[in-house]
């Protein structure tokens, strides 16, 4: 019944929300986990792919924060519920990671993560400032 409810936009923000949150808090030794942790995997920086997977799934959730909540609550509001909720989850999951077996809690990627909440957020501060232009 809930399902029949939900919008487009709220499906689309479950799974992405779902999804990080379980890639960055599930023990290591989950399968598939470790598998995508090595997708990316570049010789000689063992943690440049690392930091780059945080940046690029904290990203990938702020920016569907924004999207889901754009049509909704506006520009401004929209803004700023991405904004919080990007950092607050990234820095939560980052903090559950110590309790998870194979994982561990490390400032590397919590600036990851911060670094993808952000780089998405000056994006739409620069797209709606060019757009409004």
């Amino acid at each position: 019944m809930i399902l029949k409810r939900m919008s487009l936009h709220g499906m689309v923000l479950l799974v992405c929300s779902s999804s990080v949150i379980a890639l960055t808090t599930l023990p290591a030794s989950v399968r598939g986990i470790g598998w995508i942790s090595h997708l990316f995997m570049i010789a000689d920086h063992p943690n440049a792919h690392d930091a780059i997977g945080h940046a690029s799934l904290y990203a990938l959730l702020t920016a569907t924060i924004y999207w889901a909540t754009r049509s909704r609550f506006g520009f401004k509001r929209a803004y700023w519920v991405a904004l919080v909720s990007g950092l607050g989850i990234a820095a939560t999951t980052e903090f559950i990671q110590q309790f998870s077996p194979g994982r561990t809690m490390m400032l590397s990627d919590l600036l990851a993560n911060w670094l993808g909440v952000m780089t998405v957020a000056m994006f739409i501060c620069y797209r709606r400032a060019w757009t409004h232009s």
